[in-house]
């Protein structure tokens, strides 16, 4: 193949050069193509610079369509090119922008298409918390000055949620701790859960689209929530920073469905909790913060029908004082045929005053009824007690068929007051693995 004409030679040291640079001896020196002379540079800072650490201030930053970072890390004197692969930004714990001081953990790369040099990332973390509190307290101060924070934009929430809206980690603690709350609490409510990434560079602008998604359905629609928990469970303050950003406060103060955030553990604050309508400490706090006790519903139905007897019955009382007023007065002595007729209308409305009583609390009773089989089917432990046992294995996960045990195995007895370990001594599989 034909080498191109640009090209340049590696000269040895001590060979001298001929006026003009080149080689006294053209044997002496081998050509390579710019390709080869890219491909060697590469290959020492490959060997030189594999695993670095660096300190600087990202500038630049932006995120391409395919999610890969690219950006400028520099100082007072100088700068490099950086590259953050896709892979690589969802597992950070932090967000980059612009000015941030950050350490980099990465290898030093030539990029042939272009000759350039560049730092490919592969670990990021906050260079000292002091530039990234400094940014967090201005954009507090902006979004108060704009109103973000202000208690007259809090919207309430609703007493009795028919659909409740979740938008967190679909693999986290923090959704199975609201979804079994909801369910023992409250199980006529619907739970829509949207999963969202809760920490990365990608976390910020997913968690604002779920906002968003939930809104934009119509208010008459069936699928429309009643109220949103926006969270997550612990970590750090890096772990927690995706509801430190903008995008996400913005769109939770544009909801028009209330929202309740729930965001890590009590002590951890964020953006998130100044501009949502309820803050929740934690998330199982959330799921008790949007629903009623049903318990203590069926209490107050309960409560309500011996008002509504009162009620009634006091007005009956009323009337009967009433008639028996107008019965002895001179009028009606005199009169016994109109008497006798506000008797009869008297024990007709007495007769429809008892109908309505036993109706409304025949209604009010069945309801109390069925709402109280309800929370009672929803309580995990009900079975426990009439002496069934849950059996898992000792190293997780609950066994559903005999099938799937074999001899020796180590498992789990849950009963309804305790637990009991035991192994299998004669299973369906005898000693085959399932």
């Amino acid at each position: 193949m034909k080498r191109e004409q640009t090209e340049f030679r590696f000269t040895a040291p001590d060979a001298p050069l001929a006026e003009g640079g080149g080689s006294s001896d053209p044997a002496a020196s081998e050509a390579a193509t710019v390709s080869e002379l890219l491909g060697a540079i590469r290959a020492t800072l490959d060997e030189r610079f594999r695993r670095i650490l660096v300190v600087g201030e990202v500038s630049g930053f932006r995120q391409h369509a395919s999610g890969h970072c690219y950006f400028v890390l520099k100082d007072a004197e100088a700068q490099i090119r950086a590259v953050l692969w896709r892979t690589t930004a969802r597992r950070l714990s932090m967000v980059p922008k612009d000015g941030m001081q950050v350490e980099i953990r990465g290898r030093v790369e030539v990029y042939p298409p272009r000759g350039e040099m560049q730092l490919v990332v592969d670990a990021m973390r906050l260079d000292g918390d002091g530039a990234a509190q400094a940014a967090l307290e201005a954009l507090k101060r902006q979004l108060h000055k704009e109103g973000l924070f202000s208690r007259a934009s809090k919207k309430p929430l609703p007493r009795y949620p028919r659909r409740i809206g979740v938008a967190t980690s679909g693999s986290g603690a923090a959704l199975h701790d609201i979804t079994s709350i909801l369910a023992r609490r409250y199980p006529l409510a619907q739970v829509i859960v949207r999963p969202v990434r809760v920490q990365g560079v990608d976390a910020p602008a997913d968690i604002a689209d779920a906002i968003n998604e939930f809104n934009r359905v119509p208010v008459d629609h069936e699928a429309r929530v009643d109220v949103l928990v926006v969270g997550r469970g612990g970590g750090s303050a890096e772990d927690l920073w995706a509801f430190n950003e903008e995008v996400v406060a913005r769109a939770i103060h544009a909801s028009g469905i209330p929202v309740v955030s729930a965001v890590g553990h009590e002590t951890d604050v964020t953006i998130a909790d100044f501009v949502a309508d309820v803050r929740a400490a934690t998330p199982s706090m959330a799921a008790e913060v949007v629903t009623p006790d049903g318990a203590e519903l069926v209490a107050q139905l309960l409560a309500t029908r011996a008002r509504l007897e009162e009620l009634v019955v006091g007005r009956i009382n009323a009337l009967r004082q009433r008639v028996d007023y107008l019965a002895g007065s001179y009028h009606f002595r005199r009169t016994l045929d109109r008497l006798n007729r506000l008797s009869s209308d008297v024990a007709h409305l007495q007769r429809r005053a008892h109908m309505a009583i036993r109706r409304m609390i025949g209604e009010r009773k069945l309801v109390a009824q069925s709402m109280l089989r309800q929370v009672q089917a929803s309580d995990p432990l009900a079975p426990l007690r009439k002496g069934y046992a849950l059996i898992s294995r000792d190293s997780g996960g609950v066994v559903t068929s005999a099938a799937n045990l074999r001899d020796g195995d180590a498992i789990r007895l849950r009963f309804h007051d305790g637990n009991a370990d035991a192994r299998v001594t004669d299973s369906p599989s005898g000693g085959q693995s399932d």
